[in-house]
């Protein structure tokens, strides 16, 4: 079993950004380096991000909001509440990268 993945997928014009790690490697900062890669590939590309995360994952919800994700709106998917996060493209990171 791998011990974390994540992906980006073009969806709309946004990069839909999402991630796992094992329940038995949690909270040991592997979905940090994994977001922190994923938004490394992302901003090459010059578009928004997005994270749909269900609203009883606090643990990926601190994650999203500490990498600059805010909160665009909440919805219901298959009886399950979800919360979109977005982060727009002209952050931080990608104004590093332009200077590199």
């Amino acid at each position: 079993m791998p011990l974390a993945y994540g992906a980006l997928a073009l969806d709309h014009g946004k990069l839909l950004v999402t991630e796992c790690v094992a329940r038995e490697h949690r909270n040991k900062g592997i979905g940090t380096l994994v977001l922190d890669r994923l938004l490394r590939i992302a901003a090459t590309e010059n578009r928004p991000l997005l994270a749909e995360i269900l609203a009883s994952n606090a643990a990926s919800i601190a994650l999203h909001e500490k990498a600059g994700f805010h909160l665009e709106s909440v919805f219901e998917s298959d009886g399950r509440q979800l919360k979109r996060y977005v982060r727009g493209h002209d952050t931080a990171l990608n104004r590093i990268f332009r200077l590199a």
